[in-house]
């Protein structure tokens, strides 16, 4: 299951969760106790990126900020290595557009392997492996 946690307003936890519902994925609200897989991240001006350094030290994590329109502070986010960078006021647009991008962004990052024996059944992603 992948791990999806949201930093946002609750009207784009809404939007987002119409495109994770599916059983293999996990939405919930943001806890800096935890660890996830993906982080939707809304940031409003370059005081929030601390929201960003929070998280960044998974490499194998996705990072998508959720954001107003404006190139200085997109271009501070793709420094600090996020994967995609959406418009506030066009969430629901950009998230169907890429939808299938981003999907297959996520199954090739989190491929996992099943394993099976007489006894026993589980499930290992690559990355834990590698």
């Amino acid at each position: 299951m992948i791990r999806i946690a949201c930093h946002v307003q609750d009207y784009y936890f809404e939007i987002i969760k119409k495109y994770f519902a599916a059983k293999d994925y996990y939405l919930e609200k943001f806890n800096p106790a935890s660890y996830d897989d993906i982080y939707f991240i809304e940031i409003n001006s370059l005081n929030d990126l601390d929201k960003i350094h929070q998280i960044n030290k998974y490499p194998e994590t996705l990072i998508y900020i959720i954001g107003p329109k404006d190139f200085h502070l997109l271009n501070e986010c793709l420094t600090l290595g996020v994967h995609l960078y959406f418009e506030n006021d066009d969430l629901e647009n950009s998230l169907y557009s890429k939808s299938e991008a981003i999907h297959q962004q996520i199954f090739s990052r989190f491929k996992t392997y099943h394993y099976k024996n007489k006894q026993m059944s589980f499930e290992l992603r690559l990355a834990q492996i590698m």
